[in-house]
C-alpha cells in the first residue's frame, strides 16, 4: 500500500475508500488510483521510483514509457469508479518540467527533459525538491544529487557546486577542467585547489592519490585530489638559491616517496624528501651543473637541459635532454639499480640520429621492460621504442631500438599506462592539437582534443586543448590528468577513457 501522498491533493476522491492519487512520486494526469490490492481497469500499476520528470498533461493514448503497452487515464477518458482530472483542484496539481520549464527557464537543456534522467527525480506535493536531500532544479525539474544528464554523459547534478546548472564531470570519454584561474602573483602559497595560485604546469607524475607537479612559476607542488588542497613541497622563485629551480620539467616519484625531478636550466636532477610532511627537503642528486653529456659518477657527470624523466622496474631513471653535437638526441640512465655494475652513475642508454632539438617525453612500462622515447624536431617527432630486457650493454645496440609507426609535431610529455597503452600530448599541422594514443596497426591516433586551441570541455573528440606538455595517469581509476594553459591561465584538467 502506498502511503506516501499528501492527502490534501485527494479533496476530490473522499467519496472513494482509501483513494490517493500518486504513484509515491507525484500526481499522475490528475486521476485518483486505489492504493489496495488492484489497479484501475485498463491503468498502469502506480511507480513508485519514478523515472522522469513528471507531466501532467499527456497526450491522449499515450502509454507509459516504463510499462509498454498499458495507457494511462486521461482527462477526456475517465477510468471506471474514479473522478476524473477535470473535478481536481488545479492549485493541487505539481509543478512540473512540461507546464512551466519551457517558460520560465528557457528550453530544456540538450532534451533532458524530453529524454528524462537515469536516476530519480522527484517533487513534493508544493512543486519543490523533497526536503533534507540534496537536489538539482535544473528547468524546474529535480534532479537527485550525482544525476548524470541525460543527454550529456560529462555532466551531472553536483549541489554542492551548483543547484541551478549541470556541472562538468569526468563521466566516461569525457575532458574536465578541475583548475583554471590566472597566473599569481607566483607565490608559494599552499592551500585549497580553487584558490591557489599554480602557473603553466609541466611535468606530472601520480603516486599514492596524489599529483606531483612542476610549476613554471619554479616550484614543485603536490596537488591531494581527495581533499583538493595544493602544498608547495620545493621552489623559492629565487633560481639561485640552494633550494632553488631553474624550469624544473620532469618529475617522478618513486616506491618510497622519494621524488625526483629535472632541474631544466640548472642542468640536475633534484631529489625532494618528505614531500607528504610539513617540511620537505630539496637535495641534489645528480648533473654537476655544467652541461654537457660527460657519463660518470652522479654529481660529477654532465647533464643537457634534462626534460623528462621515467622510473624502471629496477629503479633507474631515464632521462632526456638536449641535443648533441647539433643532430643526436641522447636518452641517459641513472644506474639505482641493486648489482648492476654501473650504479651509482650516470651512462648513455640510447642515441639517436636525426634528432635536432634533443629528446623530450620517455616513459617506462615496468611489466613490458620497455621504454619509449621522443625525438624532437620541433614540426614533426619520432617515438622510439628500448627494450629494456637487458642492460648489460650500454649505450643499447640498434637491435634493442625499434621505431614507431607514424608520429606528429611539437612533442612534449610521454606516458605509458599499467596496461601498455601509450599517451602523447602534440600538434600536428593538419590536424591540429591532441592527445594522442599508439598502436601498432593505426600509429598515431588523436583521442583527445577537435584540432582547435582552446580549453572547452565536453566530450573528448569535441573538447579542446591548447598547450599540454605532460600526462599522468592515476592507476587506480584509468583518468589521465594533465596541465594546460591559454591566455595565461594555469589549469589541470582531466581525461577519462
Amino acid at each position: 500500500m502506498l502511503e506516501t501522498c499528501n492527502e490534501e491533493v485527494c479533496v476530490s476522491c473522499s467519496g472513494v475508500k482509501r483513494m490517493l492519487l500518486c504513484t509515491g512520486l507525484a500526481l499522475v494526469v490528475g486521476a485518483c488510483f486505489h492504493d489496495l490490492d488492484d489497479d484501475p481497469p485498463d491503468a498502469a500499476a502506480p511507480d513508485a521510483g519514478g523515472d522522469g520528470p513528471v507531466v501532467d498533461d499527456p497526450a491522449p493514448d499515450r502509454a507509459r514509457p516504463d510499462l509498454p503497452g498499458k495507457d494511462l487515464p486521461t482527462p477526456d477518458q475517465p477510468t471506471p469508479d474514479l473522478p476524473v482530472a477535470k473535478d481536481l483542484p488545479a492549485k493541487d496539481a505539481p509543478v512540473t518540467a512540461k507546464d512551466q520549464g519551457a517558460k520560465d527557464q528557457g528550453a530544456p537543456d540538450k532534451g533532458s527533459l524530453d529524454k528524462g534522467s537515469p536516476d530519480t527525480q522527484l517533487f513534493d506535493s508544493g512543486g519543490k525538491c523533497t526536503a533534507g536531500k540534496a537536489w538539482c532544479v535544473i528547468n524546474t525539474a529535480c534532479y537527485k544529487d550525482k544525476t548524470v544528464h541525460p543527454a550529456d554523459n560529462c555532466r551531472r547534478c553536483e549541489a554542492a557546486k551548483s543547484t541551478s546548472a549541470w556541472t562538468p564531470f569526468s563521466g566516461k570519454g569525457c575532458v574536465t577542467t578541475l583548475y583554471k584561474r590566472p597566473f599569481g602573483n607566483k607565490t608559494t602559497k599552499s592551500g585549497s585547489l580553487a584558490t591557489a595560485d599554480l602557473n603553466q604546469l609541466r611535468g606530472m607524475a601520480f603516486y599514492n592519490g596524489s599529483l606531483y607537479v612542476t610549476d613554471h612559476a619554479q616550484l614543485v607542488r603536490r596537488i591531494d585530489l581527495a581533499k583538493e588542497t595544493v602544498t608547495t613541497i620545493g621552489g623559492t622563485h629565487n633560481v639561485k638559491d640552494l633550494n632553488g629551480f631553474y624550469y624544473p620539467t620532469g618529475i617522478v616519484v618513486d616506491k618510497a616517496g622519494l621524488v625526483f625531478v629535472a632541474d631544466k636550466n640548472n642542468h640536475k636532477i633534484r631529489t625532494i624528501t618528505g614531500a607528504t610532511s610539513t617540511a620537505p627537503i630539496v637535495g641534489w642528486f645528480a648533473g654537476s651543473g655544467a652541461i654537457g653529456h660527460d657519463d660518470g659518477a652522479f654529481k660529477t657527470a654532465k647533464l643537457s637541459y634534462p626534460s623528462f624523466l621515467a622510473l624502471d622496474s629496477g629503479g633507474n631513471i631515464l632521462v632526456t635532454g638536449g641535443v648533441k653535437n647539433s643532430t643526436t638526441g641522447v636518452v641517459r640512465m641513472l644506474v639505482r639499480q641493486a648489482g648492476h655494475a654501473q650504479k651509482g652513475k650516470v651512462v648513455t642508454l640510447a642515441t639517436f640520429a636525426a634528432c635536432n632539438h634533443g629528446t623530450v617525453g620517455v616513459a617506462v612500462s615496468q611489466a613490458q621492460k620497455k621504454a619509449y622515447a621522443t625525438c624532437n624536431n620541433s614540426s614533426s617527432a619520432t617515438v622510439w621504442g628500448l627494450n629494456l630486457k637487458s642492460l648489460t650493454t650500454l649505450p643499447l645496440p640498434s637491435s634493442a631500438m625499434t621505431k614507431l609507426k607514424g608520429g606528429f609535431g611539437y612533442p612534449e610529455g610521454l606516458l605509458v599506462t599499467t596496461s601498455g597503452k601509450l599517451y602523447a600530448p602534440g600538434l600536428s599541422t593538419t590536424a591540429g592539437r591532441h592527445i594522442y594514443t599508439w598502436s601498432a596497426a593505426a600509429g598515431w591516433t588523436a583521442v583527445v582534443g577537435n584540432g582547435a586551441m582552446g580549453t572547452v570541455d565536453g566530450a573528448a573528440s569535441s573538447a579542446s586543448v591548447a598547450w599540454v606538455y605532460d600526462v599522468a595517469v592515476d592507476p587506480k581509476t584509468g583518468w589521465i590528468y594533465f596541465g594546460d594553459s591559454l591566455s595565461s591561465q594555469g589549469i589541470l584538467r582531466v581525461y577519462s577513457p
